[in-house]
Order: structure tokens, then sequence, then C-alpha cells
């Protein structure tokens, strides 16, 4: 394992990038998006051209060898583009195809190493990647997906992954960074929701669970969220962790 190495699927408009660079970590990053991933080696050339960052312009495919596949960009909500059309048209906005190279999260590895940490934020192929991690001969030590339940934690549980931890997207902006670092270097960041956060030693110890107290907080959270969205605002991330 490269303890310096973070895979970022869901690459977007770079700002999780971003703070994994500034703690002096070498992202790989995946971007589906052509326009996404250009506008994203213009703005982070420095990184590019040193070798800190690459952003490769492929989507995740559940099997490898699969060549190209449709893409369909959303751009009026281009966080939303996937490679489901019904994902990507979500918000009842229409989505252009496209067609896009594809690797999987084995290939990655094979291609760039074994990373220390992944995110996953890819719309609509997040359990995708779930299935890669649990058949995957070399796992990250951390991980998040967005959202979460009882076969993402069974498969991961079963992969080796004994801890988990629910992280509120939308509180995101109550979070700071701690000082000294516990991930890399200190980088003074002011996180929005559309971020994925902190990850890995720098999240609570104390929020660190088993899979069936997590599965258990999901399940009332899930359950609150359809009495009163207010009570319970907010999405999540799901985040994982192997002791080994």
């Amino acid at each position: 394992m490269d303890r310096n190495l973070i895979f970022d699927l869901g690459f977007h408009n770079g700002s999780d990038a971003r703070f994994y660079l500034g703690k002096g970590f070498r992202v790989i990053a995946l971007e589906a998006n052509p326009d996404l991933a250009e506008k994203g080696a213009q703005d982070f050339q420095k990184e590019v051209a040193s070798g800190q960052l690459t952003i490769v312009n492929r989507a995740i495919s559940a099997q490898a060898g699969a060549g190209p596949v449709a893409f369909f960009v959303n751009d009026e909500k281009d966080d939303w583009s996937s490679t489901r059309k019904d994902w990507a048209e979500k918000g009842g906005h229409a989505a252009r195809q496209i067609m896009v190279e594809s690797i999987t999260l084995d290939g990655m590895t094979e291609e760039f190493g074994h990373p220390y940490y992944v995110k996953c934020d890819i719309e609509g192929e997040d359990r995708t990647f779930i299935d890669q991690v649990a058949q995957a001969g070399r796992k990250p030590r951390f991980l998040s997906v967005e959202g979460g339940g009882p076969y993402y934690l069974r498969r991961l549980t079963d992969a080796g992954y004994t801890k988990f931890q629910i992280v509120n997207q939308i509180l995101h902006f109550t979070k700071r960074c701690p000082e000294p670092s516990r991930e890399g270097k200190y980088f003074q960041t002011r996180f929005t929701n559309v971020m994925s956060g902190l990850f890995g030693e720098e999240l609570p110890q104390d929020r660190w669970w088993s899979a069936e107290k997590t599965n258990d907080v999901l399940e009332k959270f899930k359950q609150l969220r359809a009495i009163d969205r207010e009570m319970a605002p907010g999405w999540v991330d799901l985040h994982a962790m192997r002791e080994d």
C-alpha cells in the first residue's frame, strides 16, 4: 500500500482533490466528463505537471476490458451526470449521451498503485464500486462512498472492513481540520456540502462503529427523514476502515 496515495473517484470541480493535494497526498482523480477533466487539468496545471495529480478521463465499469461506455452529461447540474440515463435526468433535466473510455478499480490499482484511501462519489455507480472493493485483491485501508445500507455494510464486512462511520454531508460547514494533523500535512479548509470532507484518522475516533450499530443508525435516520425531512436534513457518506 502507498500510504501517500489517494484515489478520488468523481473529481467534479476538484474541491476534494485540492484538499488532498494541500495535505501532501498524491492523487489519482477519475472524471468521466471530458469537459470537467479538461477544466481540472487547467485549474491544477502545476500539480499535474509535477505528477502530484493525475486526472483520468474515464468512467468506472463493472467489467474489465469493457471499452467505451455510454455516459450521460447533465449540463444544468453537472454533478448528476452518470452512466445511468435515469440518474442523470432525475431532476427533470435532459442529458446528452457521449461515449467515454472505462476502467475498473482493479485496473486503476494495477496502473497507478495501491491507494491508502479511496473517495467514491460516482453518481449511480456507487454499488458497482462497493462490489469491486469486495472483489479486489488489494483494498484501501480507508474508503468513503455516498449512501449506505445493509448491502454496502455486508459486502464491506465480508471484504475485511470492521469499523464504519456515517458523515452527514450537509453539516460539513461545521467541521474543522484537526491541528496537529492526523493525516498528511495540516491544510486549512472550509468544507462545503459538495465535498466529502475529512477522512481516515481525522474523523472522530468515538464515531467508528460496528456494522450492526451503523446499520441501526442509518435505518433510524431514514425513518426520521420519511416522517419529517426538517428533523433529518441532508444526505450521508459511509466511511469504512480496515484495521490490518
